[in-house]
């Protein structure tokens, strides 16, 4: 193969360069989907709508921030549980519409991801005090499971600091199964006092737990939306042959 054909297979095979129009994209790794960051050739008016829905997903995300001292608070009231069963359902709404805001204006951005994450952990925990609370007998018949839930979750948040310096934002598939039935167990909970799916929500959990880690072990750099760990095999195979053919083409061309 020539020099020529050399260089022109490295340029094919070369990773998309990460756009600048938005200050977060910079710190977005090369591996990160092209869809992330968008062009960064955009008019003023796309400038102004793409930052218009980066406030709106941030404000959605904030929202649910802002809702767990607010849980916390009453869950201590008399008759609470749909109070809390409420104010569950408007924090799940927030967690599904800030991400479809941010994808439609092509503002995910890594850091908008791990933001939502961390998130999702905090409104979440403020939950579970408060099913806790409410409704002590479930929770204490069904400990050991929620126990592993818990320390996956810990086991997860030390396992990427430790490998990307960073959390981990996948959103993976197996983690937003886990979110739509622990939404539904903990509102029929907290609305009936039934525990009826709480079990399989639970199971649920430890599969996404374990994805989740097997996904931060596998995967070669950082990198947000990573459907599973399979996906992130096929990451890590992928970014293995593109080094191989630069290293090889580094040998050939002076």
């Amino acid at each position: 193969m020539s020099h020529r054909g050399l260089r022109t297979t490295c340029c094919r095979l070369s990773f998309p360069a990460r756009p600048s129009h938005l200050g977060p994209c910079l710190a977005a790794p090369a591996l990160a989907p092209q869809h992330l960051c968008p062009s960064s050739r955009l008019t003023p008016e796309a400038t102004n709508t793409s930052t218009s829905g980066y406030r709106l997903a941030l404000g959605l995300t904030l929202l649910r921030l802002a809702l767990a001292p607010i849980v916390l608070a009453v869950s201590t009231a008399t008759a609470a549980g749909p109070v809390i069963a409420t104010v569950l359902a408007v924090g799940f709404l927030s967690d599904v519409f800030d991400g479809v805001v941010a994808r439609h204006h092509g503002v995910a951005t890594p850091g908008l991801r791990r933001l939502d994450s961390t998130v999702d952990t905090v409104f979440y925990l403020a939950i579970a005090y408060a099913v806790f609370r409410l409704h002590p007998a479930p929770v204490r018949a069904l400990a050991w499971p929620i126990g592993i839930v818990l320390a996956g979750e810990a086991l997860n948040y030390v396992a990427a600091y430790l490998v990307f310096k960073r959390g981990a934002g996948y959103h993976a598939w197996s983690a937003k199964v886990w979110g739509a039935l622990l939404f539904a167990a903990l509102l029929v909970l907290l609305a009936s006092g039934s525990s009826a799916l709480l079990p399989l929500a639970l199971v649920a959990g430890i599969i996404a737990q374990a994805d989740t880690l097997a996904i931060t072990l596998v995967l070669p750099d950082w990198q947000s939306d990573v459907p599973s760990a399979w996906h992130a095999v096929r990451m890590r195979r992928d970014l293995r042959r593109r080094r191989t053919v630069e290293r090889d083409a580094r040998q050939v061309i002076p």
